[in-house]
């Protein structure tokens, strides 16, 4: 499936995506440069991520093993 560039995905889809992560997770691995930024739409601030960026991220990590590593270090 192609992704496109700007095709974003929102704070609870991308938990869901993730396995049911929590936000804090997903706040902590962006505290520690593991995982992309968010883009910051409308005056509210809500959050969204690039669907592409959290693709790369998934193929690079699991590629080196490294998400159940991620996964269980913020548990």
């Amino acid at each position: 499936m192609e992704i496109n560039e700007l095709q974003l995905i929102a704070a609870k889809q991308l938990r869901n995506l993730l396995g049911g992560v929590s936000d804090m997770t997903i706040h902590r691995w962006m505290e520690a440069k593991k995982f992309p930024q968010p883009v910051v739409v409308g005056g509210k601030g809500r959050r969204f991520w690039r669907l592409k960026d959290v693709a790369v991220w998934q193929e690079s990590n699991l590629r080196k093993g490294e998400y159940d590593a991620i996964n269980r270090d913020t548990v």
